[in-house]
């Protein structure tokens, strides 16, 4: 069954609408059209640890499959493939440099192809282009606004501002393109009202600027 999936973890759309969902259970990516039917797969069966993620070129050239790796190897990478599903490039391995990772979550791209990982255990952001080249990064772990607890998802919207979630702060922090702070909305909160979180998950903006926010714990997706 070409449609069937086993354990889906993450999904990103290109500009033609395209739905890419990477599988942990096939180890596969999965492409489907605008109208949901099955395209293609990519096969990452060898090589990966824990797929944990993807994004995709605004084209649709490039596949980013995030590798998160586990606490007891340095299998920590981000890897590139075309649609041919030939490996075009790797981001990693494991530790602190630039262009290495400690336990990366998520990824997404900018309208100019340029390439953004949520880089958890190093408590950072990293900016590559679409070769791959290091460009910039900014957080660090710290309580006070501009850094970060527990990261674990990223967004962008059309302006090209950055949004990333933190579960330890229970809350979703707005950057500008260059990786100034501009606004954090919500706060940890027992209670399930609006701005409280008890788990924030996965986030995304669409084209007019909305941001949707997840929280496992309390089940509810809340937008702004």
């Amino acid at each position: 069954e070409p449609n069937k999936l086993e354990r889906p973890m993450g999904i990103a759309l290109d500009d033609k609408r395209h739905a890419y969902v990477v599988d942990a259970g096939l180890r596969r990516v999965m492409v489907f059209d605008g109208l949901g039917l099955f395209s293609h797969s990519i096969d990452i069966d060898r090589g990966f640890t824990s797929p944990v993620a993807l994004a995709v070129s605004p084209n649709g050239d490039t596949v980013y499959v995030v590798d998160r790796g586990d606490i007891a190897n340095e299998d920590h990478k981000i890897v590139a493939f075309g649609q041919d599903g030939k490996e075009r490039f790797r981001l990693g391995p494991r530790g602190p440099e630039p262009g290495k990772f400690n336990i990366p979550l998520a990824a997404v791209t900018g309208p100019d192809g340029a390439l953004y990982v949520c880089d958890s255990g190093n408590f950072r952001v990293q900016k590559f282009d679409s070769s791959g080249k290091f460009l910039m990064s900014f957080g660090g772990v710290g309580a006070e606004l501009g850094r970060f607890s527990r990261p674990r998802s990223i967004a962008l919207d059309p302006q090209g501002n950055i949004y990333v979630s933190d579960a330890g702060f229970g809350n979703v922090q707005i950057f500008n393109p260059q990786g100034e702070l501009l606004l954090a909305i919500g706060k940890l909160g027992q209670v399930s009202g609006p701005g409280n979180y008890r788990l924030i998950a996965g986030i995304a903006v669409d084209e007019g600027g909305r941001l949707y926010v997840g929280d496992h714990f309390v089940k509810k997706v809340e937008v702004f």
